[in-house]
């Protein structure tokens, strides 16, 4: 926070604002969300008056983040669609792409699995455009989720191998994959393939 103040004293007026930012993603981690909002509203502001567009997707995009951490999926979405219609007119695709994959996020929390699907799809689209490829495996799992949650076994599994194959040495994410896997063969009755991915979910767990 010293760093702030001291933008803040010498009016170094975009720094405040990174700072802001910062500090708010901080906040979020630590669930002190209404400070996250309040330091990311002030970021906005300044982005606004400097015309800083790039900054205020990161800001929106956050402030998004921050109202899905309280399940306030009304103001998350408002703030996800700013994010990307400001992204789609400045032509930052990365940006775009990560705002339409959050929309995509809220709608599947709130199980409004056609909305959900069609964002990720959306943003999985612009990821392979513009070679995201962290971009593209996190959509790839999320449409198998939408897919295992609606009893498509079979598009769940297409999706989450496909996410497997481009995961590497992303452990995190290959774990969250083979519980996926597990937990879609347990429901549709293979339970000898579950057995299979939650030894190797267990295997991966361990090394973690």
């Amino acid at each position: 926070f010293s760093a702030l103040s001291l933008f803040r004293e010498i009016n170094k007026h975009q720094e405040t604002a990174i700072a802001l930012n910062n500090i708010a993603l901080i906040n979020i981690n630590l669930n002190n969300i209404d400070k996250s909002i309040s330091f990311l509203n002030e970021a906005i502001q300044i982005n606004i008056d400097y015309d800083n567009m790039f900054h205020l997707c990161m800001n929106y995009n956050n402030l998004g983040i921050a109202y899905k951490t309280i399940h306030d999926y009304e103001n998350a979405l408002q703030f996800f669609t700013t994010a990307a219609s400001i992204a789609d007119k400045a032509g930052f695709e990365m940006f775009t792409a990560q705002s339409n994959h959050n929309l995509g996020s809220v709608y599947l929390l709130d199980n409004k699995h056609e909305l959900a699907l069609k964002y990720f799809e959306k943003s999985l689209s612009m990821c392979r455009e513009i070679g995201i490829v962290e971009g593209e495996v996190f959509n790839l799992v999320n449409i198998g989720i939408v897919y295992s949650r609606t009893n498509d076994y079979i598009s769940a599994k297409k999706y989450f191998l496909s996410a497997l194959d481009l995961a590497q040495n992303d452990l995190r994410t290959t774990l969250t994959i083979y519980e996926e896997l597990f937990r879609l063969n347990e429901e549709s009755g293979k339970f000898n393939e579950a057995v299979v991915y939650y030894k190797l979910f267990e295997s991966v767990k361990d090394s973690l």
